[in-house]
């Protein structure tokens, strides 16, 4: 079993894989404000991972507000709620486990629920939860049954997924 920071680190793995595709596949077409676009929240999430430190927990923190603005301006928005997840969970894996840290999972858990719930069988989500339910102990949701389902999932629709098949390896 994992440690719940190495659980962390394997969803921000996933998140950095799938969030270049998502800024172009999920969600409306239309141009949003700034402010209001998923697409620079996830644009934000990508760039953290060039960067150490405080400047990439800054970045971070700076694109988690944009996509909570922009899931604020439209809740039924799938990619806004993706640009969360992305933030979010990239900038848990650099703590160590903490109250924050497990409040923090339920928020992600609920984030992954909806995005899926608004956007059903979108293979980066699907490999999202199934690391994500994979890679954390019982106690905090993980299942690994359930992982091993959903990143099977994964693979129907991405065959080509070299990191669904690393976690399935495991």
């Amino acid at each position: 079993m994992m440690t719940f920071r190495r659980a962390l680190v394997a969803l921000a793995a996933v998140l950095a894989c799938g969030s270049v595709a998502r800024a172009e596949t999920l969600g409306s077409q239309q141009a949003a404000p700034a402010a209001d676009n998923p697409s620079t929240a996830l644009t934000f999430c990508q760039e953290a991972d060039h960067l150490s430190g405080d400047e990439r927990q800054r970045v971070l923190q700076r694109g988690l507000e944009l996509a909570e603005a922009a899931e604020a301006a439209d809740p039924y928005d799938a990619k806004a709620h993706f640009a969360v997840i992305c933030n979010l969970g990239k900038q848990l894996e650099v703590h160590g486990p903490g109250l924050h840290d497990v409040m923090a999972v339920g928020r992600l858990k609920s984030e992954v629920d909806t995005a899926l719930a608004l956007s059903p069988g979108d293979p980066d989500l699907l490999a999202s939860k199934g690391v994500f339910v994979l890679s954390l102990p019982r106690f905090l949701v993980g299942d690994t049954r359930q992982g091993e389902e959903l990143l099977r999932a994964t693979l129907v629709q991405n065959p080509d997924s070299g990191v669904t098949r690393l976690y399935l390896s495991k």
